[in-house]
C-alpha cells in the first residue's frame, strides 16, 4: 500500500530469466536499500521493511537488462 508503514512489496511480470536490482532512495540519491538478484521469467516479488527508515518520501527503482522502472513511495509513522 502507498503509503507505507515500513513493510512493502514490490511485484512485476517479466518474460525472460534475468538479473534483477531493486533500489530504494532518497529524493536527493541516498540509497536506503538495495538487492540484486536473478529472477526467472515470469511474476517476481520482493518485499522491502523500512520500519527503521525515517519518514518521507522515497523512490522504488527496479532495473532490468529489458528496462527500469520507478515508483515513488511514501513512508509514514
Amino acid at each position: 500500500p502507498n503509503p507505507t508503514a515500513g513493510q512493502f512489496t514490490v511485484e512485476f511480470s517479466h518474460l525472460d530469466a534475468e538479473e534483477v536490482e531493486f533500489r530504494i532512495v532518497t529524493l536527493t540519491g541516498a540509497v536506503v536499500a538495495q538487492l540484486s538478484r536473478h529472477a526467472d521469467a515470469g511474476t517476481v516479488r520482493e518485499t522491502f521493511d523500512l520500519s527503521k527508515t525515517p519518514a518521507g518520501v522515497y523512490l522504488v527503482e527496479v532495473q532490468t537488462t529489458s528496462g527500469r522502472s520507478v515508483r515513488r513511495i511514501v513512508l509514514e509513522r
